[in-house]
């Protein structure tokens, strides 16, 4: 009988230590970012504890003909009560890139958004409260066939 009890006991430290190792390898997966798509160009970074940002320009790039615009968004912990990233062209229009209220992100958040733009400059706009977390934009921009 006291041999059963030792193979239990240490079948049950066994799946114990598993499951902290298990635990610990998560844990480490999800607070590492993803890398950015291949052939994207950082565009802009910033820190939301440097904030507030009120129509703040992070940069501006330049469209040379019709092209796709691609945006990879890097969204790392953020908490922030209202965040807005845009497009403002060169006559003032916007394009909505992300809008939110009361945003949260964790180590691995991010999105992407595209949009076949003319040719012209482009300022990538942003609106947010302070808080934690820090935003990378990428770019890519593909021209279209004619």
């Amino acid at each position: 009988m006291s041999k059963n009890r030792t193979n239990v006991s240490v079948a049950i430290a066994i799946v114990l230590m598993l499951s902290v190792a298990v635990l610990v390898a998560v844990r480490q997966a999800q607070s590492q970012p993803a890398d950015p798509p291949a052939n994207y160009k950082l565009l802009a970074e910033v820190d939301l504890n440097s904030g507030p940002f009120a129509g703040t320009e992070l940069a501006d790039f330049v469209v040379a003909e019709t092209a796709v615009t691609h945006l990879h968004l890097s969204l790392q912990n953020l908490d922030t009560p209202a965040f807005a990233l845009s497009l403002q062209d060169e006559d003032g229009g916007r394009y909505s890139i992300l809008q939110a209220e009361n945003y949260r992100t964790d180590g691995k958040g991010g999105g992407d958004w595209q949009e076949t733009l003319p040719p012209g400059v482009y300022r990538l706009v942003l609106d947010a409260a302070p808080g934690p977390g820090s935003l990378g934009v990428y770019l890519l921009t593909t021209p279209v066939s004619q």
